[in-house]
Protein backbone atom coordinates (compact mmCIF):
# COMPACT_ATOMS: atom_id res chain seq x y z
CA UNK A 1 0.00 0.00 0.00
CA UNK A 2 2.66 2.10 0.61
CA UNK A 3 3.89 2.19 -3.31
CA UNK A 4 0.79 2.60 -4.04
CA UNK A 5 0.24 6.13 -1.99
CA UNK A 6 3.72 7.00 -3.52
CA UNK A 7 1.67 8.07 -6.69
CA UNK A 8 -1.16 9.56 -5.31
CA UNK A 9 -0.53 12.87 -7.44
CA UNK A 10 -0.24 10.71 -10.37
CA UNK A 11 -3.71 9.05 -9.49
CA UNK A 12 -5.40 12.21 -8.86
CA UNK A 13 -4.28 14.09 -12.38
CA UNK A 14 -5.59 10.87 -13.89
CA UNK A 15 -8.95 10.87 -12.43
CA UNK A 16 -9.11 14.60 -13.04
CA UNK A 17 -8.45 13.59 -16.98
CA UNK A 18 -11.05 10.59 -16.61
CA UNK A 19 -13.83 13.08 -15.09
CA UNK A 20 -13.41 15.65 -17.76
CA UNK A 21 -13.28 12.99 -20.76
CA UNK A 22 -16.54 11.49 -19.41
CA UNK A 23 -18.16 14.89 -18.95
CA UNK A 24 -17.05 15.97 -22.68
CA UNK A 25 -17.97 12.29 -23.88
CA UNK A 26 -21.40 11.82 -22.05
CA UNK A 27 -23.72 14.03 -24.85
CA UNK A 28 -21.73 12.48 -28.16
CA UNK A 29 -23.03 8.52 -27.10
CA UNK A 30 -24.75 7.26 -30.44
CA UNK A 31 -28.40 7.58 -29.62
CA UNK A 32 -28.43 9.25 -26.02
CA UNK A 33 -30.24 12.46 -27.55
CA UNK A 34 -32.59 10.69 -30.31
CA UNK A 35 -33.90 7.97 -27.38
CA UNK A 36 -33.41 9.95 -24.03
CA UNK A 37 -36.71 8.53 -23.34
CA UNK A 38 -35.39 5.16 -23.18
CA UNK A 39 -31.55 5.66 -22.57
CA UNK A 40 -30.74 4.72 -18.63
CA UNK A 41 -27.60 5.28 -16.63
CA UNK A 42 -26.35 1.46 -17.47
CA UNK A 43 -26.34 2.16 -21.43
CA UNK A 44 -24.17 5.09 -20.66
CA UNK A 45 -21.77 2.40 -19.11
CA UNK A 46 -22.23 0.01 -22.04
CA UNK A 47 -21.23 2.80 -24.52
CA UNK A 48 -18.27 3.93 -22.16
CA UNK A 49 -17.16 0.29 -22.02
CA UNK A 50 -17.09 -0.03 -25.72
CA UNK A 51 -12.95 -0.24 -27.40
CA UNK A 52 -12.56 3.14 -28.52
CA UNK A 53 -13.82 5.12 -25.16
CA UNK A 54 -12.00 2.30 -22.94
CA UNK A 55 -9.03 2.94 -24.47
CA UNK A 56 -9.11 6.50 -24.54
CA UNK A 57 -10.82 6.45 -21.37
CA UNK A 58 -8.99 4.34 -18.80
CA UNK A 59 -6.11 2.72 -20.76
CA UNK A 60 -3.66 5.67 -21.15
CA UNK A 61 -4.18 6.34 -16.94
CA UNK A 62 -3.33 2.48 -16.39
CA UNK A 63 -0.28 3.02 -18.75
CA UNK A 64 0.71 5.84 -17.08
CA UNK A 65 0.01 4.89 -13.39
CA UNK A 66 2.12 1.69 -13.80
CA UNK A 67 5.25 3.52 -15.71
CA UNK A 68 5.11 5.41 -12.45
CA UNK A 69 4.33 2.96 -9.60
CA UNK A 70 7.64 0.50 -11.51
CA UNK A 71 10.41 3.34 -12.67
CA UNK A 72 12.50 1.78 -9.94
CA UNK A 73 11.26 -1.78 -9.34
CA UNK A 74 14.11 -3.18 -11.18
CA UNK A 75 16.99 -1.64 -9.51
CA UNK A 76 19.26 -2.84 -7.68
CA UNK A 77 18.65 -1.29 -4.00
CA UNK A 78 14.74 -2.27 -4.87
CA UNK A 79 15.73 -5.87 -5.97
CA UNK A 80 17.66 -6.80 -3.04
CA UNK A 81 15.11 -4.99 -0.31
CA UNK A 82 12.15 -8.27 -1.40
CA UNK A 83 15.47 -10.91 -1.67
CA UNK A 84 14.06 -12.65 -4.64
CA UNK A 85 12.01 -12.13 -8.20
CA UNK A 86 9.11 -13.54 -6.72
CA UNK A 87 8.41 -11.21 -4.01
CA UNK A 88 9.40 -8.70 -6.23
CA UNK A 89 6.69 -9.57 -8.86
CA UNK A 90 4.38 -10.32 -5.62
CA UNK A 91 4.57 -7.00 -4.77
CA UNK A 92 4.29 -5.46 -8.40
CA UNK A 93 0.78 -7.85 -8.94
CA UNK A 94 -0.90 -6.34 -5.68
CA UNK A 95 -0.08 -2.38 -7.03
CA UNK A 96 -1.41 -3.38 -10.21
CA UNK A 97 -4.92 -5.31 -8.67
CA UNK A 98 -4.91 -2.07 -6.54
CA UNK A 99 -4.99 0.49 -9.00
CA UNK A 100 -7.45 -2.12 -11.51
CA UNK A 101 -9.94 -1.61 -8.36
CA UNK A 102 -9.28 2.13 -8.19
CA UNK A 103 -9.90 3.36 -12.02
CA UNK A 104 -12.99 0.13 -12.24
CA UNK A 105 -14.24 2.49 -9.11
CA UNK A 106 -13.21 6.01 -10.78
CA UNK A 107 -15.09 4.99 -14.01
CA UNK A 108 -18.01 3.26 -12.14
CA UNK A 109 -18.88 6.35 -10.00
CA UNK A 110 -18.02 9.07 -12.44
CA UNK A 111 -20.21 7.45 -15.11
CA UNK A 112 -22.78 7.68 -12.27
CA UNK A 113 -22.67 10.82 -11.15
CA UNK A 114 -22.12 12.59 -14.68
CA UNK A 115 -24.73 10.00 -16.39
CA UNK A 116 -27.67 11.20 -14.33
CA UNK A 117 -27.76 14.56 -16.25
CA UNK A 118 -28.30 13.57 -19.32
CA UNK A 119 -31.05 10.40 -18.94
CA UNK A 120 -34.33 10.12 -17.59
CA UNK A 121 -33.81 6.37 -15.93
CA UNK A 122 -31.26 4.72 -13.36
CA UNK A 123 -32.27 1.29 -15.10
CA UNK A 124 -34.96 0.16 -17.38
CA UNK A 125 -33.72 -2.59 -18.74
CA UNK A 126 -36.41 -5.15 -17.36
CA UNK A 127 -39.02 -3.57 -19.42
CA UNK A 128 -39.83 -3.30 -22.95
CA UNK A 129 -39.59 0.24 -23.17
CA UNK A 130 -35.83 0.72 -22.91
CA UNK A 131 -33.38 1.04 -25.54
CA UNK A 132 -31.75 -2.27 -24.35
CA UNK A 133 -35.04 -4.44 -25.57
CA UNK A 134 -34.23 -2.33 -28.72
CA UNK A 135 -30.74 -3.31 -29.42
CA UNK A 136 -31.40 -6.84 -27.42
CA UNK A 137 -34.76 -7.70 -28.24
CA UNK A 138 -35.44 -9.35 -25.01
CA UNK A 139 -35.85 -8.16 -21.37
CA UNK A 140 -33.49 -8.51 -17.81
CA UNK A 141 -34.15 -10.47 -14.58
CA UNK A 142 -31.15 -9.45 -13.15
CA UNK A 143 -31.25 -6.21 -10.97
CA UNK A 144 -29.94 -2.88 -10.94
CA UNK A 145 -26.88 -3.49 -7.84
CA UNK A 146 -26.42 -7.16 -9.68
CA UNK A 147 -25.86 -5.29 -13.34
CA UNK A 148 -23.37 -2.83 -11.39
CA UNK A 149 -21.18 -5.49 -9.88
CA UNK A 150 -20.95 -7.23 -13.23
CA UNK A 151 -19.78 -3.92 -14.96
CA UNK A 152 -17.22 -3.18 -12.05
CA UNK A 153 -15.66 -6.66 -12.31
CA UNK A 154 -15.53 -6.51 -16.09
CA UNK A 155 -13.19 -3.62 -15.54
CA UNK A 156 -11.06 -4.90 -12.90
CA UNK A 157 -10.47 -8.12 -15.08
CA UNK A 158 -9.67 -5.20 -18.05
CA UNK A 159 -7.71 -3.66 -16.04
CA UNK A 160 -5.57 -6.41 -14.28
CA UNK A 161 -4.56 -7.96 -17.95
CA UNK A 162 -3.70 -4.93 -19.56
CA UNK A 163 -1.37 -4.05 -16.72
CA UNK A 164 0.32 -7.54 -16.59
CA UNK A 165 0.72 -7.27 -20.44
CA UNK A 166 2.54 -4.13 -19.43
CA UNK A 167 4.17 -5.53 -16.76
CA UNK A 168 5.51 -8.57 -18.93
CA UNK A 169 6.99 -5.90 -21.48
CA UNK A 170 9.17 -4.55 -18.59
CA UNK A 171 10.49 -7.91 -16.87
CA UNK A 172 11.19 -9.24 -20.41
CA UNK A 173 12.51 -5.90 -22.20
CA UNK A 174 12.69 -3.20 -19.23
CA UNK A 175 10.85 -1.26 -21.37
CA UNK A 176 7.05 -0.59 -21.56
CA UNK A 177 6.88 0.52 -24.94
CA UNK A 178 6.60 -3.19 -26.09
CA UNK A 179 3.51 -3.42 -23.96
CA UNK A 180 1.88 -0.37 -25.30
CA UNK A 181 2.36 -1.43 -28.84
CA UNK A 182 0.99 -5.11 -27.76
CA UNK A 183 -1.82 -3.83 -25.87
CA UNK A 184 -2.91 -1.30 -28.68
CA UNK A 185 -2.00 -4.08 -31.30
CA UNK A 186 -4.92 -6.05 -29.65
CA UNK A 187 -7.68 -3.78 -29.51
CA UNK A 188 -7.02 -1.81 -33.17
CA UNK A 189 -7.23 -5.88 -34.34
CA UNK A 190 -10.57 -6.61 -32.04
CA UNK A 191 -11.95 -3.37 -33.72
CA UNK A 192 -11.24 -4.17 -37.04
CA UNK A 193 -12.22 -8.07 -36.52
CA UNK A 194 -15.65 -8.31 -35.05
CA UNK A 195 -15.82 -11.77 -34.80
CA UNK A 196 -12.66 -12.01 -33.00
CA UNK A 197 -12.91 -11.32 -28.98
CA UNK A 198 -9.66 -10.89 -27.29
CA UNK A 199 -10.00 -8.64 -24.53
CA UNK A 200 -12.15 -5.37 -24.41
CA UNK A 201 -14.43 -7.18 -26.23
CA UNK A 202 -14.23 -10.22 -25.28
CA UNK A 203 -14.99 -8.52 -20.92
CA UNK A 204 -17.89 -6.17 -22.39
CA UNK A 205 -21.38 -5.15 -21.36
CA UNK A 206 -22.37 -5.13 -24.97
CA UNK A 207 -26.72 -5.92 -25.03
CA UNK A 208 -25.50 -8.64 -27.11
CA UNK A 209 -23.80 -11.08 -23.90
CA UNK A 210 -27.08 -10.55 -22.24
CA UNK A 211 -29.15 -12.73 -24.47
CA UNK A 212 -26.70 -15.46 -24.59
CA UNK A 213 -25.51 -17.14 -21.60
CA UNK A 214 -22.52 -19.19 -23.32
CA UNK A 215 -21.49 -16.09 -24.02
CA UNK A 216 -20.85 -15.03 -20.68
CA UNK A 217 -19.50 -18.46 -19.76
CA UNK A 218 -16.76 -17.96 -22.34
CA UNK A 219 -15.57 -14.78 -19.81
CA UNK A 220 -14.75 -17.14 -17.11
CA UNK A 221 -12.97 -19.35 -19.46
CA UNK A 222 -10.78 -16.29 -20.32
CA UNK A 223 -9.98 -15.31 -16.88
CA UNK A 224 -9.04 -19.29 -16.64
CA UNK A 225 -6.56 -18.92 -19.77
CA UNK A 226 -5.36 -15.61 -19.14
CA UNK A 227 -4.10 -16.78 -15.16
CA UNK A 228 -2.38 -19.48 -16.88
CA UNK A 229 -0.25 -17.75 -19.70
CA UNK A 230 0.10 -14.96 -17.04
CA UNK A 231 1.75 -17.98 -14.27
CA UNK A 232 3.64 -19.44 -17.12
CA UNK A 233 5.00 -16.19 -18.46
CA UNK A 234 6.01 -14.91 -15.29
CA UNK A 235 7.16 -18.36 -13.87
CA UNK A 236 9.42 -18.61 -16.84
CA UNK A 237 10.58 -15.39 -16.37
CA UNK A 238 11.61 -15.34 -13.20
CA UNK A 239 13.33 -19.06 -12.90
CA UNK A 240 15.54 -17.52 -15.46
CA UNK A 241 16.99 -14.55 -13.54
CA UNK A 242 20.44 -14.40 -12.21
CA UNK A 243 21.30 -15.95 -9.54
CA UNK A 244 24.23 -14.71 -6.18
CA UNK A 245 25.35 -17.57 -3.76
CA UNK A 246 22.13 -19.68 -3.67
CA UNK A 247 19.74 -17.09 -3.86
CA UNK A 248 17.35 -15.84 -7.10
CA UNK A 249 17.99 -12.33 -6.78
Amino acid sequence: MENVLENTGILAVCTIYIIIFIGFSINRIDGINAYQDIFCILDCYVFMMSPMFYMTLIVFPLIITLSFSTKHDFMAIRITKYNSWKQLLKMQEGKILIYSVIYALIFMLVIGVIGQFPVKADFNWNVEQSYFYMKSETTTNMGLLELLVFLFLMCVIRNIIIQNILLISLWVKNNIIYGIIAVFSIIFFEMNQPRMSMLLKLYTADYYIWSRQALRLRMVYGVLIYCLIGFIIFRFITSNKEVIGIEKI
